[in-house]
């Protein structure tokens, strides 16, 4: 027999939440479930995912991204609505000299972007003027807003085409500065709200990641003194829901089994069942397949040690 060839095998919601039911006895062949139950599936099963959340960093969660700054601003919010920052973006220079209250940009190459796309040119002032895409007519690009200053010839240009939503953690970044790359140092709260000159301008070196309930804001020191700086970094992306019964699980498919024994056990409870050996024998597999999955997701790396260091805060002052 020949095998398969492929590898596409998943789950959705109600299949997941099927399997649960069926795992504690409450759906059978005979018995199918009631729309409260389904609900109360799907709702437990979103908690439950919410909850591993706190467990830390996932591999397949894991994204780069890179923050446009601009002269002398410290922060950044982090929404997918505010702050220009984006996974992936094209970079060119204009051709010509622009004056301002132009809106249609000739450029050296337009490869890669789309009407919609965020657009930002460097004016002559230093700072970086963002606005949208709204026409591409060969190597010239209108948008939306007028131009608030002059733009030389060669100017940088950045486009992209989504922001990011606010990280769950900012694990390390680093400044970019022409073609090197500086790493930054990543600071505690208290250590960030030591330092006493905050506006102290030059080239970013550190930072702090704030994670707030709807937003988190990205914090650098020193304050970037131009905007040609970039900064990259690596983020935690949010897991997505479950909102539908046709979406599938924001995990690699060998999470199924320990998303499925783990909603059993908190199913369990809400079904009043009662077996001491069953609920014990539920519990056992649900935490022997979580941590199973947990241990295969780690990257296989070289482990350094180095004696502590502590940053000296009297050092920015």
């Amino acid at each position: 027999m020949a095998t398969s060839n492929s590898n596409n095998f998943n789950l959705v919601t109600n299949q997941i939440i099927d399997l649960a039911y069926e795992r504690i006895g409450v759906k059978t062949d005979y018995r199918a479930l009631t729309a409260a139950q389904q609900q109360r599936g799907k709702t437990l099963l979103n908690i439950l995912i919410k909850s591993w959340i706190a467990k830390g960093a996932r591999l397949w969660k894991t994204k780069q991204g890179t923050l446009f700054v601009q002269p002398n601003q410290a922060s950044y919010i982090i929404d997918g609505l505010t702050a220009d920052v984006t996974e992936s973006y094209v970079s060119t220079t204009t051709t010509t000299n622009i004056l301002s209250g132009i809106n249609i940009i000739p450029l050296l190459n337009v490869n890669g972007m789309i009407i919609g796309d965020f657009f930002g040119v460097l004016l002559s002032n230093g700072n970086i003027f963002w606005s949208t895409i709204t026409n591409i007519s060969g190597l010239n690009v209108t948008i939306n807003n007028p131009l608030t200053d002059n733009v030389n010839l060669g100017a940088a240009v950045y486009v992209y085409t989504t922001k990011i939503s606010r990280p769950e953690n900012i694990d390390n970044a680093q400044c970019i500065q022409s073609n090197s790359e500086l790493p930054m140092v990543k600071l505690s709260r208290d250590t960030y709200r030591a330092i006493t000159i905050k506006n102290s301008s030059g080239i970013p070196n550190r930072f702090f990641y704030d994670k707030q309930l709807n937003n988190g804001t990205l914090y650098l020191w020193q304050t970037p003194s131009s905007a040609l700086y970039l900064i990259n970094f690596t983020f935690q992306q949010q897991l997505f829901d479950f909102d539908n019964p046709s979406n599938t699980a924001d995990f690699p498919v060998e999470w199924l089994k320990p998303i499925y024994l783990n909603l059993a056990k908190e199913l369990a409870g809400f079904n009043s069942i009662s077996d001491p050996n069953f609920l014990t024998l539920l519990k056992e597999d649900a935490d022997n397949s979580l941590a199973d999955a947990e241990g295969y997701d780690r990257e296989t790396t070289s482990i350094y040690f180095e004696p502590a260091t502590e940053i000296n805060t009297n050092t920015y002052r």
